[in-house]
């Protein structure tokens, strides 16, 4: 017997056996822990049609063809695999204070309102209230259509004034006529139909500002400084900012409504559910 005990002593120092070892006295605990109770949801698995069909959609979709009867097991034995485990872990109470699994049900409550409104079609009357409360999210941003002359800091000692000095020559001549003057811009000299959102990610805010207040088209303008130095422009066209006919955004108003639905739903199931809570901050 003593000499079976240094054998003993570095079985139980294997990975495997120290696996089978834990799994084992997890059984033994659970067993323990479970003593009496009764699985409410029992030992009976049924697979019928519809989980059938569910998993040869979601192969199909996958592969883009339909799953052999072979395919299909195997998804079925998967599935029953998933749900035995599954079972057992509720069982065993495996989800208790899983932080990954406490957010990932409070999602699911969450998703609930967001399926009921998505089940509701709003009324034209709904979209057409809803767009007069929210007009200002749906206020279409000023457009302008510009061209510029651009005097780099790079390449100029004097770059605003060498600007100023051809403003005096070129007051009443057209873009057209100018492509040569100035200096090599990395970008486009002409723009059209821009918002002030899309000036300012090219030449910044302020370029932005200044260009949209000057306001005054058909005339050489300027100089404005961006990031890159300074500018001579002319605008062709400016769109003044305008409030659309709901009916033009009706898809876009039909998202937003429907998140407003969601949100005031979930708000409401919360409310609801807490009122059934006795809060305790200790």
């Amino acid at each position: 017997m003593k000499k079976l005990r240094p054998h003993l002593q570095q079985a139980t120092k294997e990975p495997f056996l120290q696996f089978l070892a834990m799994g084992a006295l997890l059984f033994v605990i659970y067993g323990w822990a479970n003593a009496g109770q009764k699985d409410p949801r029992g030992k009976q698995i049924i697979i019928g049609e519809g989980e059938r069909d569910r998993l040869s959609s979601v192969w199909q979709q996958q592969w883009n063809r339909q799953p052999t009867e072979s395919e299909i097991q195997a998804l079925l034995d998967q599935y029953i695999r998933e749900e035995i485990y599954y079972r057992e872990a509720l069982a065993m109470r495996l989800d208790h204070n899983d932080q990954v699994i406490r957010r990932r049900l409070a999602q699911k409550m969450e998703f609930l309102a967001k399926d009921l409104a998505d089940m509701t079609q709003p009324e034209e009357e709904d979209l057409a209230r809803f767009f007069k409360e929210h007009q200002e999210d749906y206020l279409q941003a000023p457009q302008i259509t510009f061209s510029h002359i651009y005097f780099s800091p790079d390449k100029r000692t004097h770059p605003e004034m060498d600007a100023r000095q051809m403003l005096a020559q070129i007051t009443d001549q057209l873009a057209e006529q100018l492509n040569n003057k100035g200096d090599r811009f990395s970008f486009q000299t002409h723009y059209a139909n821009r918002k002030p959102l899309e000036i300012s990610q090219l030449m910044g805010s302020a370029f932005a500002k200044t260009l949209f207040e000057l306001g005054e088209t058909g005339k050489w303008l300027g100089p404005i400084q961006s990031g890159y130095g300074y500018h001579l422009v002319c605008i062709h066209q400016l769109k003044e900012a305008y409030l659309p006919d709901w009916k033009s955004v009706e898809d876009q108003l039909k998202v937003d409504y429907r998140y407003q639905q969601q949100k005031s739903l979930n708000k409401g199931l919360y409310e609801k559910l807490k009122t059934q809570y006795e809060i305790v901050y200790q």
